[in-house]
């Protein structure tokens, strides 16, 4: 498969609901409920940034905060919320997606889990990634069902999210 349908793949199917999975974790645990469709918008412009950032090989490690500033402008404009008040979920669901990515990477060391071509070969990464879904989605009802608030964040009238 050649470089630009790789990438477009992965930014398609695991970008994409992988943004969808950390919003949902990071503002959920600040109380915050977010549209469906304002998370669908935003996961599939965040999507675009990765195809970009990915595309043109940006280097490992860095391509994350690229992606993390992208998100963040993204979330800011999209919520027509502070920036602040965007950055603290954010960082919440980043962190426990970060988290599961690393326990799961540690667990498969022994299975011999190429790092490298989990970046670049889509139907090496895809399977792998499912697995990190899974558990990203039980995280997400788990904090749901049991109604877990980490830390509360407020939004004012000016900043009221619209569906």
């Amino acid at each position: 498969m050649n470089h630009f349908l790789n990438t477009l793949l992965i930014s398609m199917f695991i970008s994409f609901p992988e943004v969808i999975l950390i919003m949902m974790i990071g503002f959920g645990l600040c109380g915050i409920i977010l549209p469906v469709r304002k998370i669908t918008v935003i996961a599939a412009l965040q999507a675009i940034f990765a195809f970009i950032i990915m595309y043109i090989n940006t280097p490992f490690g860095l391509h994350n905060l690229f992606q993390f500033i992208s998100l963040l402008i993204i979330i800011t404009v999209i919520l027509r919320i502070k920036m602040i008040k965007a950055t603290i979920p954010l960082l919440i669901g980043v962190f426990i997606d970060t988290a599961c990515q690393n326990i799961f990477i540690v667990l498969n060391l022994f299975n011999t889990l190429d790092l490298e071509k989990m970046g670049h070969d889509f139907l090496y990464t895809l399977p792998r990634v499912l697995i990190l879904f899974a558990i990203l989605l039980t995280i997400f009802f788990i904090i749901k069902e049991n109604k877990i608030i980490l830390c509360r964040i407020s939004i004012n009238d000016d900043e009221k999210i619209k569906s």
